[in-house]
């Protein structure tokens, strides 16, 4: 079961309206954070770049 934490971390990063370099800046400020956050935080922006990726244009 999730705690309250780890729900509340997930929130603080949105899925819409954020470009490439934003999960790079997530992660350099989650480094200054509690462990529960910081893995939180890394959890979420793996998923973030994979659906970026996602939906990115070929060049």
């Amino acid at each position: 079961m999730p705690t309250a934490a780890t729900v509340y971390t997930g929130r603080l990063l949105p899925r819409f309206a954020i470009d490439g370099g934003f999960p790079d800046q997530v992660l350099e400020a989650a480094e200054a954070a509690p462990p529960v956050v910081r893995k939180t935080l890394t959890e979420h922006t793996d998923v973030t770049r994979r659906m970026l990726r996602s939906r990115s244009t070929p060049v």
